[in-house]
Parts: structure tokens; sequence; C-alpha cells
């Protein structure tokens, strides 16, 4: 089951560590990938869309941003 019915915040992950991010969103039922590291985006599969994933943005190894999918 997801926390919050699914609903996340960018508030919730932004400016913790990798760890930290990953490890409260797995606690809250989601799965993790990291999609741009330091401005370098890595490249994705526009099918593989999962609606309990959790996409992180991580600039000097915190997190800046999240998105789902």
């Amino acid at each position: 089951m997801l926390r919050n019915n699914g609903l996340f915040s960018v508030s919730e992950y932004s400016g913790k560590t990798i760890d930290e991010a990953k490890k409260y969103a797995e606690d809250g039922g989601f799965t993790v990938r990291i999609t741009e590291t330091d401005g370098k985006s890595i490249m994705l599969d526009a099918l593989d869309i999962k609606s309990n994933r959790l996409n992180f943005r991580v600039r000097n190894g915190l997190v800046v941003d999240v998105y789902g999918g």
C-alpha cells in the first residue's frame, strides 16, 4: 500500500541524501530510480512507466526534484 494513497510532494524528498530519500520512499511502498545526476540525464524508456515509482533528480548527492512514473 502506498503512503498517502500515492500522493507525494517534492518537499518530502528535497534536500535528503539519496539513501535517506530512497528509504523514505520504499518505506512508503514506492520504488525509486534516479533520472538525473548533477545535470546529466539518464536515458529512460518512455514505455517503462509505473504508478508506484518515484523518479529522483539529484545534485551533489541530494535530491532536488521528484516526480512520479
